[in-house]
């Protein structure tokens, strides 16, 4: 099982068209329930626990690093013959950076979550931000 949250170089196989939401509270909750469902759809539900967890990971830096209600997030899977490729979208400035957190922090360790689940993992500037 291979994660990825960058696009690698395997042939895809399918593909979604990206689930676009305001960056608030409740998106990584709702693409997380979009990821789930699709990867049931594709039968592949055996990887809907990981994927759901980097999804919701990344979906949280977008929506923390975005502006309220101004910029947009989105998610988009893409499944290869070895793994399903998460991409995360924004426009928010600024690039993820895998950080150590203190013991006592209450954030600020979801790259280093996405880091251990997924065998690999990168980031991706874009003409309106970047793709995690």
């Amino acid at each position: 099982m291979i994660f990825s949250a960058a696009l690698d170089q395997r042939p895809v196989i399918d593909r979604t068209a990206p689930v676009t939401l305001a960056p608030l509270d409740t998106a990584p909750r709702t693409a997380r329930a979009s990821v789930t469902a699709q990867l049931s759809a594709w039968g592949r539900g055996d990887l809907a626990d990981d994927a759901g967890l980097i999804v919701s990971e990344l979906m949280t830096n977008a929506v923390v690093a975005s502006e309220a209600g101004e910029t947009p997030v989105a998610v988009r899977l893409l499944l290869t013959p070895a793994s399903v490729v998460v991409e995360v979208y924004d426009r928010a400035p600024g690039f993820p950076l895998l950080a150590a957190a203190g013991a006592e922090a209450e954030a600020g360790r979801g790259l280093q979550i996405v880091a251990s689940v997924a065998t690999r993992w990168g980031w991706t500037p874009t003409t309106t931000g970047k793709c995690t």
